[in-house]
């Protein structure tokens, strides 16, 4: 996996930037929290802002347990997958071929055959811990000023063609074109929620799907549009929306990366989770 990554950021570090994987959408029961309560804007049923400003060294890794990591914020998702999420071979398998499904089903983007062609790569990921992406503002609730950790990780396929892969699908016939390094994600965000001494008190998962091709512009800068759900996508609706824009540019002695990115998430339909 590094290498595959490697092979992505090369031309990201010479643009100054990076793709990041994603958006998310999330809501939380009211908790007795430091800070002041964020009321929910008029016209909507929740929203809540997330943040990441940290610094990923290219020498170290975050712990020995997390591997894969390089020159990328993706670690390997292995970590993600089996320790934080708690899933076994099978069910790890299943998500990647769900993963795979979707992208078929949306963007026409047949996984297995594009690899096959070596016009794309598909991974397992998790986005790199020193990252610090948490969630800092979720209306209804009081968040510490430290925030709430982020653990996010997934599945991506990766466009590696240079001449980009063409969408069908639901895209059938509009002659758009995922250019090289667009990405294509499918994942999970869990927020640690802490209570006021920093104890763990639940975690809250939210799945994430690509609603459009992750696409970075020459300024440095992704947009992210992504698709949420409460319950895996499992009935078919969707919970709301997540968009924002992010960048990653490295150090300035070339010696890392670090992370800028700020989404804005949006909820309506569903009562607080308990």
């Amino acid at each position: 996996m590094k290498n595959r990554i490697a092979t992505w950021l090369a031309p990201a570090l010479r643009r100054s930037r990076l793709l990041l994987p994603g958006l998310i959408l999330i809501v939380l029961p009211a908790m007795s929290h430091a800070g002041p309560r964020q009321h929910v804007p008029a016209g909507f049923d929740h929203y809540a802002v997330f943040m990441a400003t940290g610094k990923i060294p290219f020498s170290s890794h975050p712990n020995p347990q997390i591997t894969g990591c390089g020159l990328s914020i993706f670690c390997d998702g292995a970590y993600f997958h089996e320790v934080i999420m708690g899933r076994d071979a099978a069910e790890i398998a299943v998500e990647a071929q769900r993963a795979k499904d979707y992208f078929l089903s949306r963007f026409g983007v047949d996984v297995d055959a594009l690899v096959a062609a070596g016009r794309m790569d598909f991974f397992s990921f998790y986005l790199d811990p020193r990252g610090d992406y948490r969630m800092y503002t979720l209306a209804g609730t009081r968040v510490p000023s430290r925030g709430w950790e982020v653990r996010d990780g997934g599945f991506a396929a990766m466009v590696t063609d240079p001449n980009g892969v063409e969408l069908s699908g639901e895209f059938q016939g509009q002659g758009l074109v995922m250019p090289p390094e667009g990405l294509l994600v499918w994942g999970s965000y869990n927020v640690l929620a802490t209570n006021a001494r920093k104890k763990p008190i639940t975690e809250i998962v939210i799945d994430y799907r690509s609603e459009m091709p992750m696409i970075g512009n020459n300024w440095g800068e992704l947009v992210v549009n992504c698709q949420l759900s409460l319950d895996a996508f499992q009935d078919g609706e969707l919970s709301g929306k997540a968009q924002g824009m992010g960048t990653v540019i490295p150090t300035s002695d070339f010696s890392g990366l670090r992370l800028n990115w700020r989404n804005v998430l949006t909820l309506g339909g569903l009562d607080l989770l308990e």
